[in-house]
């Protein structure tokens, strides 16, 4: 089931004619619905691994998969959307409140995570606990 929560963006590439590799950029400013405060990037991950688990009250998240592939299963407001991300051009972005488990496809996959928070203020707006999310205990 898709939700209409998870905003897509696709970023324009730009292809070398020397065939030096394909160039990808983001103006965080113009392309994401929220400031960029914070980038952080999980690597060395490994088929059937797990990742986040959590949602977070306040902030905003952008992920992009730059290597490999993952599964993106959110959960907003009663709402499920699985996305996968397996293009480093695609971009999927998720409000606050959403909780969010990642499953990794593809042996040595990296993504990266835009936020709109820095970790220090962000860290008291975690929920890990999924059914406290739904009831709205956090």
């Amino acid at each position: 089931m898709s939700g209409s929560f998870v905003q897509h963006i696709r970023l324009p590439v730009h292809r070398n004619a020397e065939r030096r590799g394909h160039l990808l950029s983001l103006d965080m400013v113009a392309a994401l619905p929220f400031p960029a405060v914070r980038v952080f990037w999980v690597d060395d991950i490994h088929r059937g691994d797990r990742r986040a688990g959590h949602a977070n009250t306040i902030v905003h998240e952008a992920i992009a998969c730059l290597r490999g592939s993952v599964r993106v299963n959110a959960h907003f407001a009663g709402t499920t959307d699985v996305t996968t991300l397996d293009d480093p051009a695609h971009i999927a972005v998720f409000p606050p409140g959403t909780w969010i488990d990642i499953e990794v496809l593809d042996d040595d996959s990296l993504y990266l995570v835009i936020a709109s928070h820095d970790f220090a203020t962000a860290q008291h707006h975690y929920v890990r606990d999924v059914n406290a999310l739904r009831k709205g205990e956090h």
